[in-house]
């Protein structure tokens, strides 16, 4: 049975050219995606190399970093890494006690 927890994907060290509708494409075959962000710097214009893409069932969360380990992003090579976040949409729903799935994008593949 799903559960009614969403599931948080963090995406770190991402290559300038990849935004809110490429994370979507990218992460949206392992589920329904409620969410993409890329907090943006404000001064520069750009995202500030992370994003987060949130599931509407952390099942779905958890099948990304089943799927994606290694998988490339631009060239970059996506790790997982895991995270205990102190504060998630305020904290709703013992969030901030669930980690926070996180892939990141490594060094650029040869």
């Amino acid at each position: 049975k799903p559960s009614s927890v969403p599931g948080f994907v963090g995406a770190g060290r991402l290559a300038e050219e990849v935004d809110e509708k490429i994370l979507h494409a990218d992460f949206v075959p392992f589920g329904e995606v409620k969410d993409v962000k890329t907090p943006l710097d404000q001064a520069m214009q750009k995202h500030l190399s992370f994003g987060f893409v949130t599931f509407l069932e952390r099942e779905d969360a958890a099948t990304v970093m089943d799927n994606m380990e290694g998988a490339e992003l631009f060239g970059r090579v996506l790790t997982e890494n895991y995270t205990f976040p102190e504060k998630i949409n305020g904290g709703e729903q013992g969030w901030a006690a669930q980690p926070i799935l996180v892939l990141s994008q490594g060094a650029k593949s040869a």
